[in-house]
């Protein structure tokens, strides 16, 4: 299955890792310590030769975490102007407690606050170089799921059933979990047919939600219920039948079959209360600070292994424009669990080598120190701003290079210098990965051909094993 990078920010003790030494050494017991994660599950069979992934799995941190230079320690100021950044040589304000994975002759070098993640480097395939064209969360974000900054488009789950189909019959190919306010457009579908829409399971990280309502029907017995889906069918046929083609009520039609066909199967993949107590244990479930996130990555795992081919799990609150002393060490906290228990079962349940894991925010933080604050207010403790000019993510599995790092920001990373992968490139890459090609993954819409990638992109060549 593809896998989707991730950017990691740690902070406290420091560690040396060779990600080549012992890929599969206590793999099971690894503590990973991810700023955000999209978990991307993908399934597809479209190539003349088998892709290495057929699911996916997305994670994206709403909002953005830190990548910060250990060079940073000397600076007491920077700032933009007119694009280029300054740089204050000074001694004085102690920088943010946190520095980003950096490369050396194949070697990981980082500080984290929570110990355990060298076991995991082994297996991810981290871009240093990444890029996009906004500077705002709602833009950006939109520019990482569908490719475009501004204006609808069909979103990189949509582009994939339509691309790819379905695995399952009895369950939805495009499912996205317990996404934030207002983020509809980022899992639509546009002009593609609805059909290729996502299903939100919302509330899927708190206990007791009912995450999918009005799944069940507890008043009728399953004949009953089919009845009356039959005689709705044959409504909805007769009107179609007069009406004339009508992509939106035909996919209603194979939208209520698909409803139906879900009742027998999804309440048994949704039910996290099966799992062993060791199974909550490894993904946090129970734990305070790692509940909520835990229930959305081991609910990712089941519909990986129901053959749901994307799967999107979104972490919140990584905006730390000020206090980051304190936030961001909580958001840390939140993932690390979850993201290494998940990685974890996917390998000791053989899922990870043809699943994509995808980790990611839809942008940086830049290495200039932000204050918040002013004259008539009181200065917040300092943060961190929005960098779409270099940033780190991270991929697993999913026929990419494990403990393989492409990339580079330029010394204080700000700016991506070497290995530079925009949003199109990085789309372009997992497509291939799922057996697709971008250039011939078109839609004909307003009299012309759209694709996911508009008329750019590359294929990331270096990074597939």
């Amino acid at each position: 299955m593809p896998t989707v990078p991730i950017p990691i920010y740690l902070a406290e003790a420091e560690s040396v890792t060779n990600f080549r030494d012992d890929p599969d050494a206590n793999f099971a017991d690894a503590r990973g310590v991810f700023a955000s994660l999209v978990l991307l599950l993908l399934g597809c069979a479209v190539s003349a030769s088998e892709p290495p992934a057929s699911e996916a799995l997305y994670h994206n941190s709403f909002d953005n975490p830190q990548q910060i230079t250990p060079l940073f320690q000397r600076f007491e100021s920077m700032k933009v102007v007119d694009g280029t950044l300054l740089v204050e040589h000074q001694n004085g304000h102690p920088a943010s407690p946190t520095l980003p994975i950096a490369f050396s002759d194949g070697v990981f070098r980082f500080r984290f606050q929570l110990a355990g993640a060298e076991r995991l480097l082994c297996r991810l395939c981290i871009l240093n170089g990444m890029i996009c064209d906004r500077t705002e969360h709602g833009t950006a974000t939109q520019q990482f799921h569908t490719g475009m900054p501004v204006l609808p488009r069909p979103s990189l789950g949509a582009w994939l059933m339509y691309g790819l189909g379905t695995e399952n019959q009895n369950m939805p190919g495009f499912v996205v979990i317990s996404p934030p306010a207002g983020s509809n457009m980022n899992c639509g579908t546009d002009f593609l047919p609805g059909i290729y829409q996502s299903t939100i399971l919302q509330d899927a990280d708190k206990v007791d939600s009912e995450t999918i309502r009005y799944l069940l029907d507890k008043r009728l017995p399953r004949s009953m219920r089919r009845s009356q889906l039959e005689f709705l069918q044959e409504l909805n046929a007769n009107h179609a039948q007069r009406s004339g083609s009508d992509p939106d009520l035909e996919s209603m039609i194979e939208a209520n079959e698909l409803a139906f066909r879900m009742q027998s199967e999804a309440p048994q993949v949704l039910d996290l209360e099966s799992e062993t107590a060791e199974t909550h244990s490894m993904y946090g479930i129970g734990e305070k600070e790692t509940d909520a996130f835990g229930r959305q990555c081991l609910l990712a795992r089941r519909l990986a292994e129901a053959d749901v081919r994307f799967i999107q799990v979104t972490s919140k609150q990584w905006d730390h424009h000020d206090t980051i002393e304190k936030l961001l060490p909580a958001s840390c906290h939140q993932v690390d669990k979850p993201i290494a228990g998940l990685l974890a079962d996917l390998k000791a349940r053989g899922l990870l080598d043809d699943t994509l894991v995808v980790w990611s925010g839809e942008f940086g933080r830049t290495p200039v120190y932000q204050q918040i604050g002013g004259a008539k207010a009181k200065s917040k403790p300092p943060g961190r701003g929005h960098n779409p000019f270099g940033w780190s993510l991270f991929m697993a599995g999913g026929g990419v290079k494990p403990g393989f790092k492409y990339g580079a920001t330029d010394e204080v990373g700000y700016s991506a210098v070497e290995g530079r992968v925009h949003i199109h490139d990085f789309h372009a890459t997992v497509l291939h990965l799922l057996g697709l090609d971008h250039e011939r993954l078109t839609f004909l819409h307003a009299g012309r051909p759209y694709r996911l990638t508009d008329v750019y992109g590359t294929v990331v060549n270096e990074v597939l094993a």
